[in-house]
Parts: structure tokens; sequence; C-alpha cells
């Protein structure tokens, strides 16, 4: 057991890790052949589909293919859920690594989206221009620094891993940063920009976040 990682709050993360790892390769060994076939057949169809009004997006899954699992939520299309890629301009290079509709879940990708110059020069403005904490959860202090900024009238908390941040008002260059990001996701009206924003550092390698 390694204390000194306990105290710096890496240890209960090792053993978490460790266990879903041991967890996923029990579960994989137990597939046959015969039986990871039927999951890929049974989930070649649970790629995203996008509305016809919309523009295609590029969808890169090998995940869902072995997925399986029932339905939890209305399908997109009867909500009208629309996925960024599809409503960003046509240049925008969206990718899907992972989507699957029957689960109504999807992780979009796009890499290098404001170019090496602009993205180290926002980059450097977001570090510096940040109260970065290290709040206490459940088994010590989170594995990174972060904050929770709002715009005005919202004043709400942000809590995770039996931690709360407190609100910290937008500053000047939240907005400058969203002018550049959102028109790239199809939300080129500033009213319809978000009011709130979670922002987390990680220091060295030994700072991560778990799944969600």
């Amino acid at each position: 057991l390694d204390l000194a990682g306990l105290r710096r709050g890496h240890g209960w993360r090792r053993r978490v890790l460790h266990q879903q790892t041991v967890a996923f390769r029990r579960r994989s060994s137990g597939w046959s052949g015969k039986r990871k076939r039927e999951h890929n057949e049974a989930g070649s169809d649970n790629v995203a589909q996008p509305h016809p009004k919309y523009r295609k997006v590029m969808v890169t899954d090998n995940v869902t293919k072995v997925s399986g699992g029932q339905a939890s939520e209305a399908s997109r299309e009867k909500t009208g859920l629309v996925l960024l890629g599809q409503l960003a301009p046509m240049g925008a290079a969206w990718t899907y690594p992972l989507a699957n509709e029957q689960l109504r879940c999807f992780a979009g990708y796009y890499p290098r989206a404001l170019g090496i110059a602009e993205s180290a020069r926002l980059f450097d403005i977001v570090k510096r221009g940040v109260n970065w904490l290290q709040p206490k959860g459940r088994w010590g202090p989170l594995p990174l620094r972060t904050a929770w900024m709002t715009k005005a009238t919202c004043s709400c908390t942000y809590g995770y891993g039996g931690a709360e941040v407190p609100p910290k008002p937008f500053p000047s260059w939240m907005t400058e940063v969203m002018a550049a990001c959102m028109p790239l996701c199809g939300l080129s009206d500033p009213g319809g920009w978000p009011n709130s924003c979670n922002l987390n550092l990680y220091l060295d390698g030994w700072h991560s976040v778990g799944w969600h």
C-alpha cells in the first residue's frame, strides 16, 4: 500500500483503476468468439444517423458494436436533439468516436480546432486568469485543480466526487474564449452560449478525472 500516494490523493485512484481493469478483463474473457460476432452484428446499426436537414458527421465508432443494452431515453429523432457536429459549419472537422443512438450516448472530437498559436494564447490567458482550487472529496483532495465560473444571475455551486466548488463570476476573457469556440459548435448567437463553465487543470501525469 502506497501511503505516500494516499496522502497525495493518488493511491485511491490506483486501486479503483486496478479494480476496474480486473473486472473488465474478467468480463471480456467470458465472451466467446461467437458472442462477439453476435454483438458486432446486433450493434452495427447503432451508429449516429443525422437528421436529413442537418449536415452529416463522420462516425468512427467501434465501441457501440459490443455495447448492447436497452434504450433508457427517448431517441433524438423524437426529442429533436441535435449533435454539435451537425450544427457546426461545413469546414468544422467534427468526428464521433463514440456514437450510440440506442443508448443516446455520444462523444464528439474536433482536433486542432483553433490552431497551435491561438490555442496556446487562450490557454495561457485561462491558466493565468483563474484562482485554481483543489477541493477535498470523499477520498481526500481531488487529483486536479478546478474552478467553477458562472454568468450573472447564476450563483449555483458545482459538486462532484463529494466536493463542492463555489461559483466565480465570468471574467472578461470568457467572452473572448467563447467567441472563438462557440461558432465551431454551430452556436454563433451569444444568446445561446453557456452561462456556466467548469475548468479543470491537470498539472502532471498524476492528475486525472474519472470516467463520466
